[in-house]
Protein backbone atom coordinates (compact mmCIF):
# COMPACT_ATOMS: atom_id res chain seq x y z
CA UNK A 1 0.00 0.00 0.00
CA UNK A 2 0.85 3.66 -0.32
CA UNK A 3 2.88 5.28 2.54
CA UNK A 4 0.74 6.24 4.97
CA UNK A 5 -2.43 5.14 4.02
CA UNK A 6 -5.66 7.53 4.32
CA UNK A 7 -8.79 5.87 4.62
CA UNK A 8 -11.07 9.12 3.81
CA UNK A 9 -10.82 10.62 0.00
CA UNK A 10 -8.05 13.43 0.26
CA UNK A 11 -10.36 16.79 -0.78
CA UNK A 12 -13.41 18.00 1.17
CA UNK A 13 -16.65 19.43 -0.48
CA UNK A 14 -16.53 23.39 -1.11
CA UNK A 15 -19.37 24.01 -3.84
CA UNK A 16 -22.51 21.54 -3.86
CA UNK A 17 -25.33 21.04 -6.24
CA UNK A 18 -28.84 20.53 -5.38
CA UNK A 19 -30.24 17.62 -6.58
CA UNK A 20 -33.92 17.44 -8.10
CA UNK A 21 -35.72 14.43 -7.00
CA UNK A 22 -38.23 13.37 -9.35
CA UNK A 23 -40.94 10.54 -8.42
CA UNK A 24 -42.04 7.39 -10.25
CA UNK A 25 -44.41 8.45 -12.01
CA UNK A 26 -42.26 11.49 -12.98
CA UNK A 27 -39.22 8.90 -13.91
CA UNK A 28 -41.74 6.80 -16.07
CA UNK A 29 -42.70 9.52 -18.01
CA UNK A 30 -39.24 11.18 -18.45
CA UNK A 31 -37.91 7.38 -19.67
CA UNK A 32 -40.48 7.38 -21.88
CA UNK A 33 -40.04 10.65 -23.27
CA UNK A 34 -36.29 9.82 -23.79
CA UNK A 35 -37.26 6.79 -26.44
CA UNK A 36 -35.84 4.32 -23.44
CA UNK A 37 -32.29 5.71 -24.09
CA UNK A 38 -30.57 6.87 -20.62
CA UNK A 39 -28.79 9.51 -22.78
CA UNK A 40 -31.39 10.97 -24.62
CA UNK A 41 -32.55 12.14 -20.68
CA UNK A 42 -31.84 15.63 -19.96
CA UNK A 43 -29.85 15.85 -16.63
CA UNK A 44 -32.11 17.63 -14.42
CA UNK A 45 -34.55 14.52 -14.70
CA UNK A 46 -31.49 12.44 -13.22
CA UNK A 47 -30.95 12.34 -9.66
CA UNK A 48 -27.73 10.14 -9.65
CA UNK A 49 -25.82 10.22 -13.30
CA UNK A 50 -23.59 7.19 -13.28
CA UNK A 51 -23.50 7.30 -17.32
CA UNK A 52 -19.99 8.65 -17.98
CA UNK A 53 -17.14 9.68 -16.29
CA UNK A 54 -16.00 12.15 -19.06
CA UNK A 55 -16.42 15.62 -17.99
CA UNK A 56 -18.65 15.04 -15.20
CA UNK A 57 -15.74 15.05 -12.52
CA UNK A 58 -15.24 17.80 -10.03
CA UNK A 59 -12.99 20.61 -10.41
CA UNK A 60 -10.23 21.47 -8.04
CA UNK A 61 -10.05 24.69 -6.53
CA UNK A 62 -6.63 25.46 -7.86
CA UNK A 63 -8.01 24.26 -11.40
CA UNK A 64 -10.25 26.91 -10.87
CA UNK A 65 -8.37 29.99 -9.89
CA UNK A 66 -5.66 28.51 -12.65
CA UNK A 67 -8.41 29.04 -15.20
CA UNK A 68 -9.93 32.49 -13.98
CA UNK A 69 -6.35 33.39 -14.30
CA UNK A 70 -5.81 32.55 -17.51
CA UNK A 71 -5.08 34.83 -20.29
CA UNK A 72 -7.10 33.85 -23.88
CA UNK A 73 -4.33 35.38 -25.72
CA UNK A 74 -2.63 33.48 -28.75
CA UNK A 75 0.22 31.33 -27.04
CA UNK A 76 -1.07 31.93 -23.38
CA UNK A 77 1.42 31.08 -20.85
CA UNK A 78 -1.26 28.51 -19.52
CA UNK A 79 0.29 26.45 -22.94
CA UNK A 80 3.94 26.72 -21.38
CA UNK A 81 2.43 25.18 -18.36
CA UNK A 82 0.61 22.34 -19.91
CA UNK A 83 4.08 21.15 -22.23
CA UNK A 84 6.22 21.37 -18.90
CA UNK A 85 3.13 19.45 -17.46
CA UNK A 86 3.60 16.67 -20.45
CA UNK A 87 7.30 16.33 -20.40
CA UNK A 88 7.22 16.10 -16.66
CA UNK A 89 4.50 13.11 -16.33
CA UNK A 90 4.53 11.79 -19.96
CA UNK A 91 8.36 12.24 -21.13
CA UNK A 92 7.18 13.42 -24.51
CA UNK A 93 8.23 16.98 -26.24
CA UNK A 94 5.94 18.39 -28.48
CA UNK A 95 1.71 17.99 -27.52
CA UNK A 96 -1.13 19.18 -29.53
CA UNK A 97 -4.31 20.41 -27.85
CA UNK A 98 -7.86 19.74 -28.77
CA UNK A 99 -11.58 20.06 -27.69
CA UNK A 100 -11.90 16.41 -26.81
CA UNK A 101 -10.15 12.98 -27.13
CA UNK A 102 -11.51 11.71 -30.01
CA UNK A 103 -10.39 14.65 -32.25
CA UNK A 104 -6.98 13.61 -31.75
CA UNK A 105 -8.12 9.56 -32.17
CA UNK A 106 -9.74 11.06 -35.41
CA UNK A 107 -6.26 13.10 -36.38
CA UNK A 108 -4.45 10.03 -35.68
CA UNK A 109 -6.24 8.06 -38.03
CA UNK A 110 -6.69 10.53 -41.11
CA UNK A 111 -3.14 11.35 -41.01
CA UNK A 112 -1.38 8.34 -40.48
CA UNK A 113 -3.28 5.21 -42.24
CA UNK A 114 -2.27 6.77 -45.56
CA UNK A 115 -2.74 3.12 -48.17
CA UNK A 116 -2.70 0.91 -45.83
CA UNK A 117 -5.52 -1.17 -44.66
CA UNK A 118 -5.27 -2.45 -41.13
CA UNK A 119 -5.70 -1.88 -37.44
CA UNK A 120 -4.59 -4.19 -34.55
CA UNK A 121 -6.04 -2.84 -31.07
CA UNK A 122 -6.59 -4.09 -27.70
CA UNK A 123 -10.27 -3.69 -27.74
CA UNK A 124 -11.61 -0.15 -28.87
CA UNK A 125 -14.01 2.69 -28.05
CA UNK A 126 -17.36 3.24 -29.97
CA UNK A 127 -15.47 5.99 -31.78
CA UNK A 128 -12.54 4.15 -32.82
CA UNK A 129 -14.78 1.56 -34.78
CA UNK A 130 -16.70 4.62 -36.48
CA UNK A 131 -12.89 6.27 -37.62
CA UNK A 132 -11.82 2.89 -39.00
CA UNK A 133 -15.23 1.92 -41.45
CA UNK A 134 -15.09 5.41 -42.48
CA UNK A 135 -11.89 5.03 -44.01
CA UNK A 136 -12.57 1.15 -44.78
CA UNK A 137 -10.13 -0.03 -42.08
CA UNK A 138 -10.09 -3.30 -41.21
CA UNK A 139 -10.03 -3.54 -37.12
CA UNK A 140 -8.45 -6.68 -35.53
CA UNK A 141 -9.28 -6.87 -31.98
CA UNK A 142 -6.35 -9.01 -30.40
CA UNK A 143 -7.30 -8.90 -26.61
CA UNK A 144 -6.50 -11.90 -24.88
CA UNK A 145 -9.57 -13.99 -24.18
CA UNK A 146 -9.74 -14.15 -20.70
CA UNK A 147 -11.43 -10.35 -21.43
CA UNK A 148 -14.55 -12.02 -22.40
CA UNK A 149 -14.80 -14.04 -19.12
CA UNK A 150 -16.52 -11.64 -17.24
CA UNK A 151 -16.07 -13.56 -14.08
CA UNK A 152 -12.64 -14.33 -14.15
CA UNK A 153 -10.07 -13.09 -11.95
CA UNK A 154 -7.21 -12.38 -14.31
CA UNK A 155 -5.80 -9.27 -13.35
CA UNK A 156 -4.61 -7.62 -16.82
CA UNK A 157 -7.58 -8.68 -19.07
CA UNK A 158 -6.51 -5.38 -20.78
CA UNK A 159 -3.58 -7.17 -22.35
CA UNK A 160 -2.41 -7.79 -25.97
CA UNK A 161 -2.37 -11.75 -27.24
CA UNK A 162 0.96 -11.37 -28.55
CA UNK A 163 1.16 -14.63 -30.08
CA UNK A 164 -2.03 -13.86 -32.53
CA UNK A 165 -0.41 -10.26 -32.78
CA UNK A 166 2.57 -11.99 -34.61
CA UNK A 167 0.48 -14.34 -36.77
CA UNK A 168 -1.92 -11.33 -37.88
CA UNK A 169 1.30 -9.08 -38.40
CA UNK A 170 2.49 -12.48 -40.45
CA UNK A 171 -0.84 -12.78 -42.61
CA UNK A 172 -1.12 -9.16 -43.56
CA UNK A 173 1.78 -7.52 -43.80
CA UNK A 174 4.00 -5.33 -41.55
CA UNK A 175 3.61 -2.98 -44.44
CA UNK A 176 -0.61 -3.07 -44.42
CA UNK A 177 -1.04 -2.21 -40.95
CA UNK A 178 -1.37 1.48 -39.82
CA UNK A 179 -0.57 1.23 -36.19
CA UNK A 180 -1.05 -0.89 -33.24
CA UNK A 181 -3.60 0.84 -30.75
CA UNK A 182 -3.07 -0.26 -27.10
CA UNK A 183 -5.50 1.45 -24.92
CA UNK A 184 -4.85 2.12 -20.84
CA UNK A 185 -7.48 0.78 -18.67
CA UNK A 186 -9.78 -0.66 -21.85
CA UNK A 187 -13.53 0.87 -21.19
CA UNK A 188 -15.54 -1.39 -23.02
CA UNK A 189 -14.74 -4.40 -20.67
CA UNK A 190 -14.75 -3.24 -17.35
CA UNK A 191 -12.12 -0.44 -16.91
CA UNK A 192 -9.27 -3.52 -17.48
CA UNK A 193 -5.77 -2.69 -17.15
CA UNK A 194 -2.75 -4.31 -19.54
CA UNK A 195 0.15 -5.19 -17.67
CA UNK A 196 3.74 -3.17 -18.09
CA UNK A 197 5.00 -6.85 -18.99
CA UNK A 198 3.33 -6.86 -22.01
CA UNK A 199 3.39 -3.58 -23.77
CA UNK A 200 7.37 -4.14 -23.05
CA UNK A 201 7.03 -7.40 -25.53
CA UNK A 202 4.70 -5.45 -27.65
CA UNK A 203 7.47 -3.08 -28.08
CA UNK A 204 9.70 -6.04 -29.25
CA UNK A 205 7.85 -7.11 -31.23
CA UNK A 206 6.90 -3.87 -32.87
CA UNK A 207 10.13 -3.39 -33.31
CA UNK A 208 10.95 -6.19 -34.69
CA UNK A 209 8.43 -5.48 -37.56
CA UNK A 210 8.65 -2.08 -38.23
CA UNK A 211 5.19 -1.25 -36.22
CA UNK A 212 3.98 2.23 -34.99
CA UNK A 213 3.13 1.94 -31.23
CA UNK A 214 -0.45 4.17 -30.44
CA UNK A 215 -1.71 4.52 -26.87
CA UNK A 216 -4.79 5.91 -25.84
CA UNK A 217 -4.28 7.04 -22.44
CA UNK A 218 -7.05 8.43 -21.24
CA UNK A 219 -7.32 6.27 -18.09
CA UNK A 220 -3.67 5.55 -17.77
CA UNK A 221 -3.15 6.79 -14.16
CA UNK A 222 -5.37 4.42 -13.26
CA UNK A 223 -3.97 1.41 -15.11
CA UNK A 224 -0.47 2.96 -13.99
CA UNK A 225 -1.71 1.92 -10.46
CA UNK A 226 -3.36 -1.18 -11.20
CA UNK A 227 0.08 -1.87 -12.38
CA UNK A 228 1.92 -0.76 -9.36
CA UNK A 229 -0.46 -3.04 -6.96
CA UNK A 230 -0.59 -6.28 -9.28
CA UNK A 231 3.26 -6.11 -10.78
CA UNK A 232 4.63 -4.52 -8.17
CA UNK A 233 2.65 -5.47 -4.40
CA UNK A 234 2.97 -1.33 -4.09
CA UNK A 235 7.13 -1.02 -3.95
CA UNK A 236 8.08 2.01 -2.15
CA UNK A 237 10.74 2.56 -5.47
CA UNK A 238 7.57 2.60 -7.63
CA UNK A 239 4.80 4.81 -8.13
CA UNK A 240 1.80 5.78 -10.42
CA UNK A 241 3.92 8.25 -11.77
CA UNK A 242 6.90 6.29 -12.44
CA UNK A 243 4.85 3.98 -14.24
CA UNK A 244 3.08 6.64 -16.36
CA UNK A 245 6.91 7.37 -17.51
CA UNK A 246 7.80 4.13 -17.96
CA UNK A 247 4.28 3.36 -20.18
CA UNK A 248 4.64 6.39 -22.14
CA UNK A 249 8.42 5.76 -23.43
CA UNK A 250 7.64 2.76 -24.98
CA UNK A 251 4.72 4.45 -27.59
CA UNK A 252 5.50 6.59 -30.58
CA UNK A 253 2.28 8.19 -30.16
CA UNK A 254 0.07 8.85 -27.35
CA UNK A 255 -3.48 10.62 -26.98
CA UNK A 256 -5.88 11.28 -24.23
CA UNK A 257 -9.39 12.28 -23.17
CA UNK A 258 -8.15 14.97 -20.93
CA UNK A 259 -12.12 14.92 -19.66
CA UNK A 260 -11.21 12.38 -17.93
CA UNK A 261 -7.68 11.53 -16.36
CA UNK A 262 -6.92 14.51 -16.36
CA UNK A 263 -10.11 15.90 -14.15
CA UNK A 264 -11.36 18.55 -16.98
CA UNK A 265 -14.38 19.38 -18.00
CA UNK A 266 -13.57 19.25 -21.95
CA UNK A 267 -10.15 18.96 -23.79
CA UNK A 268 -8.03 16.21 -25.10
CA UNK A 269 -4.13 16.27 -26.24
CA UNK A 270 -1.75 14.16 -28.71
CA UNK A 271 1.96 13.86 -27.44
CA UNK A 272 4.66 12.77 -29.41
CA UNK A 273 8.67 13.15 -29.44
CA UNK A 274 8.97 12.09 -33.08
CA UNK A 275 9.47 15.36 -34.76
CA UNK A 276 8.72 14.31 -38.41
CA UNK A 277 5.53 12.38 -37.12
CA UNK A 278 4.56 15.44 -35.33
CA UNK A 279 4.55 17.43 -38.29
CA UNK A 280 2.93 15.40 -39.59
CA UNK A 281 0.16 15.62 -37.52
CA UNK A 282 0.47 19.50 -37.09
CA UNK A 283 -0.48 20.37 -40.41
CA UNK A 284 -4.12 18.12 -40.13
CA UNK A 285 -4.27 19.62 -36.40
CA UNK A 286 -4.11 23.26 -37.44
CA UNK A 287 -6.49 22.12 -40.30
CA UNK A 288 -9.26 20.76 -37.81
CA UNK A 289 -8.55 22.72 -34.34
CA UNK A 290 -7.25 25.82 -35.34
CA UNK A 291 -5.05 27.09 -32.33
CA UNK A 292 -6.87 24.51 -30.11
CA UNK A 293 -8.59 24.82 -27.17
CA UNK A 294 -9.22 28.53 -24.53
CA UNK A 295 -6.85 29.13 -22.01
CA UNK A 296 -8.85 28.78 -19.39
CA UNK A 297 -9.04 24.78 -20.43
CA UNK A 298 -5.27 24.46 -21.34
CA UNK A 299 -4.87 25.82 -17.67
CA UNK A 300 -7.44 23.16 -16.03
CA UNK A 301 -5.20 20.37 -18.54
CA UNK A 302 -1.94 21.58 -17.31
CA UNK A 303 -3.41 21.47 -13.21
CA UNK A 304 -5.39 18.46 -13.65
CA UNK A 305 -2.43 16.00 -15.16
CA UNK A 306 -0.29 17.13 -12.15
CA UNK A 307 -3.21 15.77 -9.33
CA UNK A 308 -3.89 12.88 -11.64
CA UNK A 309 -0.70 11.75 -10.60
CA UNK A 310 -0.50 12.26 -6.77
CA UNK A 311 -0.59 8.47 -5.16
CA UNK A 312 -3.50 9.92 -2.56
CA UNK A 313 -5.89 11.21 -5.03
CA UNK A 314 -5.89 7.34 -7.04
CA UNK A 315 -5.75 5.27 -4.00
CA UNK A 316 -9.36 7.15 -3.00
CA UNK A 317 -10.49 6.81 -6.00
CA UNK A 318 -10.17 3.87 -6.92
CA UNK A 319 -11.09 2.26 -3.74
CA UNK A 320 -14.53 4.04 -4.31
CA UNK A 321 -15.22 2.35 -7.26
CA UNK A 322 -14.02 -1.04 -5.92
CA UNK A 323 -16.09 -0.16 -2.58
CA UNK A 324 -18.90 0.27 -4.77
CA UNK A 325 -18.02 -2.74 -6.52
CA UNK A 326 -17.58 -4.93 -3.36
CA UNK A 327 -21.25 -3.75 -2.22
CA UNK A 328 -23.17 -4.93 -5.13
CA UNK A 329 -21.38 -8.46 -4.91
CA UNK A 330 -22.09 -8.46 -1.27
CA UNK A 331 -25.82 -8.07 -2.59
CA UNK A 332 -25.79 -11.01 -5.01
CA UNK A 333 -25.45 -8.70 -8.46
CA UNK A 334 -23.83 -10.24 -11.28
CA UNK A 335 -20.86 -8.28 -11.33
CA UNK A 336 -17.91 -8.49 -14.49
CA UNK A 337 -14.28 -9.45 -12.54
CA UNK A 338 -11.92 -7.93 -11.05
CA UNK A 339 -12.89 -4.78 -9.97
CA UNK A 340 -11.88 -1.71 -12.66
CA UNK A 341 -11.10 1.68 -12.07
CA UNK A 342 -13.18 3.98 -13.24
CA UNK A 343 -16.61 1.67 -13.48
CA UNK A 344 -17.95 -1.30 -12.13
CA UNK A 345 -20.12 -3.30 -15.12
CA UNK A 346 -22.61 -5.40 -14.42
CA UNK A 347 -23.46 -9.18 -16.61
CA UNK A 348 -26.93 -8.20 -17.89
CA UNK A 349 -27.10 -11.22 -19.43
CA UNK A 350 -27.73 -13.02 -16.26
CA UNK A 351 -29.70 -9.61 -14.78
CA UNK A 352 -32.23 -10.52 -17.68
CA UNK A 353 -31.74 -13.93 -18.81
CA UNK A 354 -35.31 -13.98 -20.16
CA UNK A 355 -34.34 -11.44 -22.74
CA UNK A 356 -32.96 -12.03 -25.68
CA UNK A 357 -30.38 -10.03 -27.55
CA UNK A 358 -32.78 -8.69 -29.87
CA UNK A 359 -34.57 -7.37 -27.38
CA UNK A 360 -31.03 -5.16 -25.67
CA UNK A 361 -31.17 -6.90 -22.53
CA UNK A 362 -28.13 -3.72 -21.10
CA UNK A 363 -30.43 -1.08 -22.53
CA UNK A 364 -33.49 -2.57 -20.74
CA UNK A 365 -31.98 -2.89 -17.85
CA UNK A 366 -30.77 0.57 -18.06
CA UNK A 367 -34.07 2.20 -18.37
CA UNK A 368 -35.28 0.11 -15.66
CA UNK A 369 -33.04 0.76 -13.55
CA UNK A 370 -33.94 4.78 -14.20
CA UNK A 371 -37.58 4.32 -13.17
CA UNK A 372 -36.84 2.50 -10.08
CA UNK A 373 -34.24 4.96 -8.81
CA UNK A 374 -33.71 8.28 -11.18
CA UNK A 375 -29.80 6.87 -11.45
CA UNK A 376 -28.39 6.97 -15.06
CA UNK A 377 -26.27 4.33 -16.33
CA UNK A 378 -25.38 3.23 -19.60
CA UNK A 379 -25.58 -0.17 -21.90
CA UNK A 380 -22.69 -1.38 -23.27
CA UNK A 381 -23.96 -4.36 -25.45
CA UNK A 382 -25.98 -4.88 -28.45
CA UNK A 383 -26.69 -1.18 -28.56
CA UNK A 384 -23.18 0.58 -28.27
CA UNK A 385 -21.38 -2.83 -29.68
CA UNK A 386 -24.14 -4.23 -32.05
CA UNK A 387 -22.52 -3.46 -35.58
CA UNK A 388 -19.89 -4.28 -37.43
CA UNK A 389 -16.68 -2.54 -38.37
CA UNK A 390 -18.34 -2.20 -41.71
CA UNK A 391 -21.62 -0.73 -39.82
CA UNK A 392 -23.29 -2.45 -42.56
CA UNK A 393 -25.27 -5.09 -40.16
CA UNK A 394 -26.57 -5.83 -36.82
CA UNK A 395 -24.49 -8.40 -34.57
CA UNK A 396 -25.17 -9.75 -31.13
CA UNK A 397 -21.59 -8.89 -29.35
CA UNK A 398 -20.22 -11.44 -26.50
CA UNK A 399 -20.73 -8.98 -23.88
CA UNK A 400 -23.83 -7.52 -22.58
CA UNK A 401 -23.30 -5.17 -19.91
CA UNK A 402 -24.55 -2.33 -18.09
CA UNK A 403 -21.96 0.30 -17.36
CA UNK A 404 -21.60 2.42 -14.06
CA UNK A 405 -19.28 5.11 -14.45
CA UNK A 406 -18.31 7.21 -11.25
CA UNK A 407 -17.45 10.48 -11.67
CA UNK A 408 -14.07 11.74 -10.07
CA UNK A 409 -14.67 13.81 -6.54
CA UNK A 410 -18.72 13.83 -7.03
CA UNK A 411 -20.62 11.22 -5.17
CA UNK A 412 -20.49 10.49 -1.81
CA UNK A 413 -20.67 6.80 -0.08
CA UNK A 414 -24.32 7.94 0.32
CA UNK A 415 -25.07 8.38 -3.06
CA UNK A 416 -23.35 4.72 -4.03
CA UNK A 417 -25.24 3.04 -1.17
CA UNK A 418 -28.01 4.30 -2.75
CA UNK A 419 -27.37 3.18 -5.99
CA UNK A 420 -26.93 -0.23 -5.02
CA UNK A 421 -29.94 -0.75 -2.98
CA UNK A 422 -31.83 0.29 -5.71
CA UNK A 423 -30.09 -1.91 -8.08
CA UNK A 424 -30.86 -4.62 -5.40
CA UNK A 425 -34.48 -4.12 -5.96
CA UNK A 426 -34.03 -3.74 -9.36
CA UNK A 427 -32.37 -7.01 -9.17
CA UNK A 428 -35.41 -8.72 -7.43
CA UNK A 429 -37.99 -7.47 -9.57
CA UNK A 430 -35.83 -8.42 -12.68
CA UNK A 431 -38.47 -11.25 -14.27
CA UNK A 432 -40.87 -8.19 -15.08
CA UNK A 433 -38.26 -5.87 -16.82
CA UNK A 434 -39.47 -5.96 -20.74
CA UNK A 435 -37.45 -6.33 -23.64
CA UNK A 436 -37.32 -3.25 -26.14
CA UNK A 437 -37.27 -2.90 -29.99
CA UNK A 438 -35.27 0.10 -32.10
CA UNK A 439 -37.51 2.23 -33.14
CA UNK A 440 -34.80 4.77 -34.06
CA UNK A 441 -31.01 4.01 -35.82
CA UNK A 442 -29.06 6.66 -36.19
CA UNK A 443 -26.38 3.87 -37.88
CA UNK A 444 -23.84 6.27 -35.89
CA UNK A 445 -22.48 6.13 -32.17
CA UNK A 446 -26.31 4.37 -31.75
CA UNK A 447 -25.92 4.79 -27.64
CA UNK A 448 -26.14 8.91 -28.19
CA UNK A 449 -29.21 9.16 -30.02
CA UNK A 450 -30.88 5.67 -30.63
CA UNK A 451 -34.87 5.31 -29.29
CA UNK A 452 -36.57 2.09 -28.34
CA UNK A 453 -40.23 1.10 -27.46
CA UNK A 454 -41.24 -1.35 -25.06
CA UNK A 455 -41.10 -4.52 -27.05
CA UNK A 456 -44.86 -5.58 -27.76
CA UNK A 457 -44.03 -9.50 -29.34
CA UNK A 458 -42.08 -11.90 -27.23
Amino acid sequence: MPNEPIFFPPWKIKMVEPIQILSRREREEAIKRAGYNTFNLRSDEVMIDLISDSGTNAISTRQYADAILASESVNTRALKDLHEAVQEVYNKTYCLTFHQGRAAERLIFDALTGRKKYIIGNSYFLTTLEFARRLSLEWHDLIVEEAYRLESPYPFKGNMDLEKLQATVREYGSENIAFVRMEANVNIIGGQPFSLENIRELRKIADGFGLMLVLDATLLSENAYFIWEREFDFQPDFSPAKIVRMIADLFDIIYVSSKRDHIAPSGGLLIANDPAVFERLKTVWELYEGIGVSGRDIAMIAQGIKESMDERYLASRIRQVQDFGSHLLNLGLPVCLPLGGHAVHLDAKKFVPHLKSDQFPAQSLAAAYYVESGVRAMEMGSVALGVDSSAKRDTHPELEMLRLAIPRRVYTKEHLDYAASALKRTWEERASIKGLKMMYDPGVLRSFKARFDIKKVW
